[in-house]
């Protein structure tokens, strides 16, 4: 390998790693709330969220509603997403997923704490899942740079001699 391909194959190696570094600001954020039980008298289900400094999570949620429970409701505010049951449907409940926008550069390390109301309901096998997906840029930038360092690399490639 000759010094002028390796020079440029360290900076289509740089280039390519340069454009794909990807960002955390616009990652989607998923919330997974599933349970096995609950007592009917189960109205509300409020999680909130603790993000690093730089970071917000802005809403709608998506989707707004609790499939499988009529009347059932997600709202966001302040970090704060309030699922509500309406009564006697909250024992059906089905383990369902909603999504939030992390705005900032940190979205993987959001968590998040819930709490029932009333305080006496009874919930079994709750759990609360919350996980980043990056946005689409970020994998086309990681794309995009990927392609670039092969195209240097097939262009800058010797000859074989036979």
């Amino acid at each position: 390998m000759s010094k002028r391909s390796f020079l440029f194959g360290s900076l289509a190696l740089l280039a390519a790693l340069a454009c794909a570094t990807p960002s955390r600001a616009g990652s989607i954020i998923q919330t997974t709330v599933s349970f096995t039980a609950a007592s009917p008298a189960l109205s509300t289900i409020t999680i909130t969220y603790t993000v690093p400094a730089g970071d917000t999570l802005v809403g709608p949620p998506s989707p707004t509603v609790i499939p499988g429970v009529p009347g059932g409701t997600v709202s966001f505010a302040a970090n704060v997403a309030t699922l509500t049951f309406n009564g006697a449907g909250a024992a059906s409940l089905a383990p369902f997923t909603f999504d939030l926008t992390d705005t900032g550069p940190n979205g993987a390390l959001v968590t998040g704490t819930a709490t029932f109301s009333p305080p006496g309901s009874k919930l079994t096998g709750f759990s609360l899942s919350i996980s980043s997906v990056p946005e689409p840029a970020s994998i086309a930038l990681l794309g995009i740079g990927m392609t670039g360092f092969l195209a240097f690399r097939r262009f800058f490639k010797k000859p074989a001699i036979a």
